[in-house]
């Protein structure tokens, strides 16, 4: 089940990742967040929010993100001089890869990489592995996407997860418009290499959990 859905608590098992909420605070606001799970991040979609947590405090700009730690009992968000969105996760993490966000539109000349969706992919973004668990939090626009060869319609709210090993990319954004999403990705393994990989530079993807059945149709 590549795909799991913002406060519902249906993230598969094997994920570390076990739920996220999309937070949005008006300017000038504060809000205040207790422990609800073993490790927490905080990822600023949106605005320049002030962070307290304990004896910390720091201001994080837009595409950056918040890590509380292990111990903490709660978080204090002010969104300074400018509204804030937030994506919050929980789970049960040993460390973090990366995390940020992104942005998704279509483009007159995609990149094409022999796939059975080819025809029609239209998106800005490649075929790519990972040597660690990602997820996509989308937040503002539709797009298909696909994970170990399944395609996925996905909307704000939906949380795309792909397994270390999975090839995914985005075939099209839907309206010809753009999407914003943002990136967490998980623990490291195997040989621990951060960002996009491709087999023809660097090797043979090794999943490590079982793909699905590899018949893409599109919806």
């Amino acid at each position: 089940m590549p795909v799991f859905h913002s406060e519902k608590k249906d993230a598969p098992e094997w994920a570390e990742v076990e739920d996220f909420s999309i937070i949005h605070l008006p300017c000038d606001q504060k809000q205040s967040f207790t422990q609800q799970s073993k490790r927490e991040l905080y990822i600023v979609g949106r605005g320049f929010p002030v962070f307290t947590c304990g004896t910390i405090e720091c201001k994080v700009p837009s595409g950056g993100y918040f890590s509380p730690p292990l111990d903490f009992k709660e978080v204090k968000i002010y969104a300074w001089h400018h509204d804030v969105l937030l994506i919050r996760v929980m789970g049960h993490w040993e460390s973090i890869a990366t995390a940020g966000i992104f942005e998704l539109f279509n483009v007159s000349n995609p990149r094409r990489d022999g796939l059975p969706y080819d025809k029609y992919k239209t998106s800005n973004i490649d075929n790519h592995y990972h040597d660690y668990d990602e997820y996509w939090f989308f937040y503002e626009g539709r797009a298909q996407v696909v994970a170990g060869g399944i395609i996925h319609e996905v909307g704000p709210g939906d949380c795309l997860v792909t397994p270390m090993g999975w090839h995914h990319d985005c075939v099209s954004v839907k309206d010809d418009a753009h999407i914003h999403a943002g990136w967490f990705a998980a623990t490291p393994r195997g040989k621990k290499r951060i960002g996009h990989l491709h087999e023809q530079r660097d090797g043979k993807a090794i999943p490590q959990i079982p793909l699905p059945s590899n018949n893409i149709s599109m919806p």
